[in-house]
């Protein structure tokens, strides 16, 4: 099982790379460790930098159980019909916010055999993919609330300590 990063280490801030080879021994290797620390640390999702490693694979929880999506990427959202939604990352525990986000969305991604599929995604799922994936390119859930729910005295705590406003 992996150590999650907290924010305001640097790590969580870097844009991750592709992974070119999926079928490595070092990227099949991530992928069960990667389910068991979601899991076990009860998220429903979970980015490769929160653990360390800047390269585009997360894991996800859906109603048929965990998967991981390798360089996914968000083709279409739906601009005109947002989801607020309540988030907390794994990354900031004791924070929560609002945050709103377009409903639907079409994303791509690799299988972990290599198959490259186009899916459809609406509501939690939506929602679980889009901070995820917002994670690979350096973007943190704190960046979109517009109101926090809980901890935002500890966020301004860790932002100054961030060296941020």
């Amino acid at each position: 099982m992996f150590e999650i990063i907290e924010y305001p280490n640097k790590l969580l801030r870097k844009k991750s790379g592709n992974i070119k080879q999926i079928s490595s021994k070092e990227v099949q290797q991530f992928i069960p460790e990667l389910i068991e620390t979601m899991i076990k640390k009860d998220g429903l999702g979970l980015a490769a930098p929160q653990v360390g490693k800047n390269i585009n694979i997360i894991a996800v929880r859906m109603d048929s159980g965990s998967h991981v999506f390798i360089n996914p990427a968000i083709l279409w959202k739906n601009w005109f019909k947002k989801n607020v939604i309540e988030e907390g990352c794994l990354s900031f525990p004791g924070i929560f916010g609002l945050i709103k986000r377009p409903r639907t969305i079409w994303i791509k991604y690799y299988q972990p055999d290599g198959k490259l599929k186009i899916v459809k995604l609406s509501g939690l799922s939506s929602v679980i993919f889009q901070h995820e994936i917002d994670h690979l390119r350096g973007i943190l859930f704190i960046d979109k609330i517009f109101k926090y729910i809980k901890g935002e005295d500890i966020i301004k705590e860790l932002k100054q300590n961030a060296g941020k406003e």
